[in-house]
């Protein structure tokens, strides 16, 4: 298989063994994304949660890959507590 694909086999088993750094990443960016959301419970939607990431944690990401993990996930922003929030801030 490693001589069809053209990869060697030291980069075919770390491959195997350790995962793709693409997969590693994105786990990290889900697990900072579901804690953001967890804290503003469940107030935020992705431009604040990219914000609160840039900011905090100085990771660039953009909005759709954000929208893409929570959408994956089924994380959705309550609308209704932030439209009570704003009128008692009123």
């Amino acid at each position: 298989m490693c001589r069809v694909l053209n990869v060697s086999k030291s980069c075919y088993y770390s491959w195997l063994f350790n995962g793709s750094n693409v997969y590693r990443i994105g786990v990290k960016l889900y697990k900072l994304v579901k804690e953001i959301f967890k804290k503003s419970k469940r107030t935020y939607g992705t431009i604040r949660i990219k914000e609160e990431i840039e900011d905090d944690y100085g990771v660039i990401v953009s909005r759709k890959r954000i929208a893409k993990i929570m959408k994956y996930y089924n994380l959705k922003a309550n609308l209704l507590i932030q439209v009570i929030q704003i009128i008692i801030m009123k």
